[in-house]
């Protein structure tokens, strides 16, 4: 099969199935896809995966959060596993390849759980901004994102010590991934840290002025 006729197919269903942007998902939108699949070429370029290796990373890299569309976060792993199924099957993939596409994109659920290269090549993708400079702008995207489905205003503080917790739980998979983002990542921890403790130390001295008579 020639895997590469199949991607510009892709990019045309996934054109026809979501024809615009919707306002309320400002990260889970077509940046965020393309991101994903950048950073999923850039790495099976490093590993030299063969023809139907590339493909099987990248096709889930284009549809790994289509599931979005119909019911949100919650399970959308699942959801897009099933479209990409749909979509692959129609096209005559062979059943062995799309296992591993759905594979891969059910690996990427949080807390992720990649079992070999490939999963762990889309869910380091997947979280790539984590270690990159796009890192405040990406995750003020997530955060209104989550304000708008969630339909309440997100305290700053509240917001942050999430994404504390998450990085601070959160390791990349590959070699690859380690290599290139891993102090990117730290140094945008540090940033998120160093906000934290002057939050802190605000609330404190508010406090101390209160006590005073």
């Amino acid at each position: 099969m020639d895997y590469d006729l199949l991607i510009p197919k892709i990019l045309d269903y996934l054109t026809k199935l979501v024809p615009e942007e919707r306002a309320d998902y400002c990260f889970h939108n077509s940046h965020h896809t393309q991101d994903v699949v950048d950073a999923a070429q850039e790495m099976s370029d490093h590993y030299s995966l063969n023809s139907e290796e590339k493909f099987i990373v990248v096709a889930a890299a284009y549809f790994h959060d289509t599931g979005y569309l119909s019911g949100g976060a919650k399970d959308h792993e699942i959801r897009s596993a099933e479209i990409a199924e749909q979509f692959l099957t129609e096209e005559k993939v062979h059943a062995l390849v799309i296992e591993k596409v759905k594979s891969c994109i059910l690996a990427t659920k949080m807390p992720q759980s990649p079992r070999n290269l490939l999963e762990s090549i889309l869910c380091d993708a997947d979280l790539f901004h984590l270690g990159t400079s796009d890192f405040e702008e990406r995750n003020k995207l997530m955060q209104q994102e989550a304000e708008h489905v969630k339909g309440v205003k997100i305290d700053k503080s509240t917001w942050r010590r999430r994404t504390i917790e998450l990085m601070q739980q959160h390791a990349f998979h590959t070699d690859y991934a380690q290599e290139k983002l891993n102090q990117g990542k730290a140094n945008n921890l540090e940033s998120l840290l160093k906000k934290q403790r002057k939050s802190l130390n605000k609330l404190e001295d508010e406090a101390d002025k209160l006590k005073k008579p």
